[in-house]
Parts: structure tokens; C-alpha cells; sequence
């Protein structure tokens, strides 16, 4: 970095990630990138997995950890690519055996310092390698090459440290690629405040439901509700079954045999000794935040116990429901926050796993197989599991109220919020089909 590069401060969008990826705070950052012990690339490096571990075999070392922090990203950036008629595999298998050659030898450095252009006189400790967007499944070449440049600037000795930084996430949804939007087969959706409106479903939502089944997606919302809900909306909703109380349960309507299909994470005998331990930290939850309530829709969960914060009671401060998170994890129960209730419940189940096994048992999908086929739209924090794994998700925009708070972000998010963001939504998929 060049003297003058330091008097210039960071543009507040990269000074917040370089944070995030250094772990530092925002003054911290300034410090360093003012004292010169920090260089940042805004090269579109889309690795997160395949640059990744191609970092990691060239550094000669036991613990890569103690070279490279690899950031956490919303998902799996880089996708083996699938070729039915092999041709591609064919090209692909010579271009393997040219790069293996061109590896073991000194053409290595040239190439990869003409791809990813030098960036004259790197000096300092650290070396972020900024993420940004994706080409569909593939990496770019010179994206690629720029983070096997960073490692031979490591090796140089120019810098003692490289962060990888994963793509951006919380892109507008315009930026959603028609082409991957045609792929959708599935569509996994939050209920409350994304095709709810205050607390209500309004006819637009129902309507976006009906037409993205009769174009021929599998629709499944994936929710924190109670069981009793959804009975209800696996009998009455055009969708093809439900995932209730952020995992803990599955159901699915049979149609020609009128039947209800019902599967648990927990058995009963455990739902019901669980229950006696969350009973006690209900009644510390009410005792200790002033304000918290039992939500109405209490008497018919089967597995949690859900705190009302914002949905029947007026609003609590941030700190009251971080307290109530607290003492859920006191007494060794895992806790999520929706956008109105903190919901916690005993069990390594979430939304994830128990989409897994219904897209698996209900469906015969393999989702990890399909994930590419399938769109994720929610929220809030709990909906972090589904933003991180699917790549293709989606926030519609009261998400952003959340944005501090989500360990792992949305690919996407609307212009509209909650019911209209998932309208949004569904006519972006539709008219791409």
C-alpha cells in the first residue's frame, strides 16, 4: 500500500467487511489501514471452497489456521460442474492435466501474476482477498488466479497473513440470474412476516402460493408455528407440506388417502420430559423480563416454547429479548429469535435438518444433491441455517432489520417487504419459466 493509498480511508462498505473478516472493530481497522499493516483487493475472488482448498494445498504448512482466516460465507460458492453429455468433463480433464504441468513449474508464477495483474509493492501484515459475485456454479478464471496470487505474495514475505473473504451476500434480488431462476423446483418459505403482512396472510401471498404450484414448483414453508398451525396449512394451503416449530416436525397432507403424515425430531417420551424442563424456564422468562409473555399460539406446540416479544405485547428493547435468549441457554436449551418470538426447545434439531428429512421422506428429494433446483425466502435470525446452506436464498426486505444479527445472510433480498417481498419473489421465478 502506497502512502497515498493510506491517507485515503476505506469506503465504508469494504471498512465494515474488512471487520467482519478480521474480527476487529471499525477503529481498529482504521488504525491499521492508516499504519499501512493492511491492504485490501476488491478482486472478484468467488472461491469459498475450491480457492479455498487450493490455498491450502500450496501452503506449506501443518495448520493453514494459523495463516489464513477463511470467513464464513452464505454458502459454498464454487459447485462441481455437471455435465450430461461429458463433453465439458473431457475438456475440463485436459485442462486439469495442462494446469498440473504448468503447476510444477516455474510458469506458475508468470501465469498467475499476468491473470490477476500485480499489485505493485504489497507491504504489511495482513492481505484481505475480497469475495463478490458468482457466474452461476463456476469461478472466474481471473477471480481464481488472484487468490493463487495471494499466496505467492504470502510466500514472498510480504504479508504474515491472507484472509479469504466469500462472496457478497444481500444482493438486490434484479441481481438474481434468470438463467438460476429457471432452474427453481422447490421452494422453501418462512410464514411469519414474509408471506404474512402484521400479523395477517393477505390474498397476494395466497395467490403467489397457488400460481408457483400450478407452474409446477414444490412449495413447502418452513416455519417456527406450532404443530396445530400446521395441521391446518398441510390440509388447506396449496403447498406440499410443512416443516413446523423451527424443526422439530414435519406433516404432510396424503391426499388420496386422507391421511395426515406426521414425524417428529423427538420422540413423545422425550417431547414430554423436555417439556417439564421448559415449563421452569418459562416461568423464569416471565418473572425475570418484565414485558415477555407466553405466545398465544402456546397451547398448541408440541416440542417448544415460544416467548412473545413483539407479536401480542408491545414491543420489548433488543436487551430484553437477548435476556430471554440467555436464560434459555442457562438452562441448557437451544434458543432462536424470530421477528416476534424467541423460540427455544431442547434438541439438535433446526429448520435445516428437519427440511432435510422431509424433502427426503415425504418427497424422495435429495436436497443436498438438488440444492441448486431449490430458492429459500425468510426473515429473521432463524432463518440463518436456511440462508447459509441454500444458495440460492432470499430475504425479503425486513431482513435488513436484522442484517447486524445474522451470522449467515440472504444471497438476495427484495425491494418490498414481507408479503409483497415474497410476491416480489415469486414473480421473478415465474417469469422465468
Amino acid at each position: 500500500m502506497t502512502s497515498a493509498d493510506a491517507e485515503q480511508p476505506l469506503p465504508r462498505r469494504l471498512r465494515k467487511r474488512v471487520a467482519e473478516s478480521l474480527r476487529l472493530s471499525l477503529q481498529d481497522v482504521d488504525e491499521r489501514w492508516h499504519a499501512g499493516r493492511l491492504r485490501v483487493t476488491t478482486a472478484k475472488f468467488q472461491s469459498s471452497d475450491q480457492v479455498n482448498a487450493v490455498l491450502l494445498n500450496m501452503l506449506p504448512v501443518r495448520d493453514p489456521r494459523q495463516l489464513m482466516l477463511l470467513r464464513p460465507v452464505p454458502y459454498p460458492a464454487y459447485e462441481l460442474l455437471r455435465d450430461e453429455n461429458g463433453v465439458f468433463s473431457s475438456m475440463l480433464a485436459c485442462a486439469g492435466a495442462a494446469l498440473m504441468i504448468v503447476s510444477f513449474t516455474p510458469l506458475l508464477e508468470w501465469w498467475t501474476n499476468a491473470l490477476s495483474r500485480p499489485w505493485g509493492d504489497p507491504g504489511g501484515g495482513t492481505l484481505i482477498v475480497l469475495g463478490s459475485d458468482t457466474t452461476g456454479d463456476l469461478i472466474g478464471e481471473h477471480s481464481y488466479w488472484r487468490g493463487v496470487y495471494a499466496v505467492w505474495a504470502w510466500r514472498g514475505g510480504a504479508f504474515q497473513k491472507i484472509i479469504v473473504s466469500g462472496p457478497e451476500s444481500m444482493r438486490p434480488l434484479a441481481e438474481f440470474p434468470r438463467i438460476e431462476r429457471a432452474r427453481i423446483r422447490v421452494l422453501l418459505t418462512d410464514i411469519d412476516d414474509t408471506l404474512t403482512e402484521h400479523g395477517r396472510l393477505p390474498a397476494e401471498s395466497y395467490l403467489a402460493l397457488q400460481r408457483l404450484r400450478q407452474a409446477g414448483l414444490a412449495i413447502v414453508p418452513v416455519t417456527g408455528r406450532p404443530a396445530g398451525w400446521c395441521d391446518l396449512i398441510a390440509r388447506q394451503w396449496p403447498v406440499d407440506g410443512v416443516v413446523g416449530e423451527n424443526g422439530a416436525l414435519y406433516f404432510r397432507y396424503l391426499d388420496p388417502e386422507r391421511r395426515m403424515l406426521r414425524q417428529y425430531a423427538r420422540d413423545a417420551v422425550r417431547r414430554a420430559a423436555d417439556r417439564l424442563k421448559l415449563d421452569r424456564i418459562r416461568e423464569e422468562v416471565l418473572a425475570s423480563v418484565p414485558g415477555a409473555a407466553v405466545a398465544a399460539d402456546q397451547a398448541y406446540r408440541e416440542a417448544d416454547l415460544a416467548i412473545d416479544f413483539c407479536e401480542d405485547v408491545p414491543a420489548l428493547p433488543r436487551a430484553a429479548v437477548d435476556r430471554i435468549v440467555e436464560i434459555f441457554a442457562k438452562h441448557g436449551a437451544t434458543a432462536k429469535i424470530s421477528s416476534i418470538h424467541v423460540n427455544g426447545w431442547y434438541g439438535s434439531y433446526d429448520k435445516l435438518t428437519m427440511t432435510r428429512r422431509f424433502l427426503a421422506e415425504a418427497m424422495s428429494i435429495d436436497m443436498d444433491a438438488n440444492r441448486e433446483a431449490m430458492v429459500f425466502v425468510g426473515d429473521s435470525p432463524n432463518d440463518a441455517p436456511m440462508f447459509d446452506f441454500f444458495p440460492r436464498s432470499v430475504g425479503v426486505a425486513n431482513v435488513l432489520d436484522f442484517a447486524d444479527d445474522l451470522r449467515h445472510k440472504p444471497r438476495y433480498v427484495t425491494k418490498a417487504r414481507g408479503a409483497l417481498g415474497f410476491v416480489e419473489l415469486a414473480d421473478a421465478l415465474l417469469a422465468a419459466r
